[in-house]
């Protein structure tokens, strides 16, 4: 076989058809928001397409083959928790402060897409070589964002401004495209430890910093900390941990000497840990509204803390005081308790409690995959603290790679332990059967 058959015959191997639409729905998903033209029609074209080819090619045939051997596949834990938070989301019309905006077409849209996300992925995983596709996927639609937004992006606004607007995405999303991008990057050095995911960390870190996303920034550092620190056991770990530190020391002083990357992100670091300590210098009046924003969420949740005041009533109530700029809560556990109590909040963080402890139970027997999705979990509800994640369908796509991921490592130690109880008890009959022999 020439090396190029072979290299045909492993994608083929490892990826779909289906595979391919979701890649290009990832890519227009990642980089092109805008919502008019081209954008418009590629998002929900990809999408639609994506889908018809999952039940195509990959739900039709599987249930076909399923219904031969007596069985067909049912939704999982993953979706059912899906259609119970958003089912409560939906409902709390009934009670919401605003029907209209708690009903809202883009929320319906939004939970349309994660819901057949979630489905289609998690079904399409079934070892750990899925795993990696899904992840390849993810990172290409990753980098394919930092590719679209230097090609863009003029050359006078980077180190002059936040960049991120021109591909239709807040910076904040554009830097945690990238954040998360080095994070699966960092995964993919450890695993194969080839160079090339090297480039793509320096790529994505660096991308991350010029848009000028705090939060990027914490999800870095959480990254190089957690995962570098405990992937590895013993004085490898510890190693990993200093030379980690070190990157985020040396990352640091990068941002607060060079000119570019202390104009774009540096100064807003600075304020942030003011306005945190309550330091002299000036403050970010960005920390200063989200603060009042975290305030409000809170006396709402105090004023109704069973079932809240309906979905998206944050953003309805800011409306009927007058607020000069009413917005979400920009904190997600904040947004769910003021929106949908503590009924809401708990349904919808039970799967993020029930990732992590699984990862925490297979830790002893894959620990790289394991610290991988500990340190992901951590990274979403930490960076949770500073946006509202439950409606955006990239939330989904991850939190669907993790519970793939963990389904994986549970049917493996399942097995590992039904080949073990195996060899236990034909090693009995054998020791009978010596037994036997020996009495005869």
């Amino acid at each position: 076989m020439t090396g190029l058959n072979l290299v045909v015959s492993r994608l083929l191997n490892r990826y779909r058809i289906s595979d391919l639409f979701l890649f290009l729905y990832v890519c227009a998903l990642f980089a092109h928001r805008t919502g008019a033209g081209f954008d418009y029609y590629f998002v929900r074209g990809t999408f639609v397409l994506y889908v018809f080819a999952y039940v195509l090619f990959d739900i039709v045939p599987s249930n076909f083959r399923n219904k031969k051997n007596g069985s067909i596949k049912t939704l999982n834990k993953s979706t059912a928790w899906f259609l119970c938070f958003w089912a409560l989301a939906f409902c709390s019309a009934l009670w919401s402060v605003s029907i209209k905006d708690t009903l809202s077409p883009l929320y319906i849209t939004n939970a349309i897409q994660s819901f057949f996300l979630l489905l289609c992925i998690v079904d399409r995983i079934n070892d750990k070589d899925d795993v990696q596709a899904m992840m390849t996927i993810v990172l290409a639609g990753s980098l394919y964002c930092c590719v679209m937004l230097m090609i863009k992006t003029p050359s006078s606004v980077w180190g002059s401004e936040r960049v991120g607007e021109v591909l239709g995405l807040n910076s904040n999303a554009v830097g945690m495209i990238a954040s998360i991008g080095a994070l699966l990057a960092m995964y993919e050095r450890q695993l194969t430890r080839k160079p090339f995911f090297l480039i793509l960390i320096v790529v994505f870190v660096a991308v991350a910093l010029f848009s000028g996303s705090r939060k990027a920034v914490l999800v870095i550092a959480l990254s190089l900390i957690l995962f570098y620190s405990f992937s590895e056991k013993g004085i490898r770990g510890l190693i990993n941990a200093i030379i980690a530190i070190a990157a985020i020391v040396g990352l640091f002083w990068l941002v607060m000497t060079n000119a570019d990357l202390y104009n774009v992100i540096g100064e807003r670091l600075e304020r942030s840990i003011n306005f945190l300590t309550g330091g002299l210098g000036a403050v970010d009046q960005s920390d200063v509204e989200r603060a009042f924003y975290r305030e409000y969420a809170m006396q709402m949740f105090a004023d109704k803390p069973i079932v809240g005041y309906g979905f998206n009533g944050f953003y309805a109530q800011m409306k009927a005081i007058n607020y000069s700029h009413p917005a979400y809560a920009h904190c997600n556990e904040l947004e769910l308790l003021a929106d949908l109590g503590i009924v809401g909040f708990c349904i919808y963080y039970s799967l993020h409690i029930y990732l992590l402890a699984g990862f925490a139970r297979n830790l002893k027997k894959s620990r790289l995959e394991c610290i991988l999705g500990i340190t992901f979990i951590v990274v979403i509800v930490v960076t949770d603290y500073f946006i509202v994640s439950c409606v955006n369908p990239n939330t989904y796509i991850y939190l669907a790679i993790l519970f793939g991921m963990l389904n994986c490592l549970n049917a493996s130690n399942a097995q590992n332990r039904i080949e073990i109880a195996g060899m236990g008890s034909g090693n009995q009959e054998l020791r009978g059967v010596v037994y036997r022999d020996s009495q005869d």
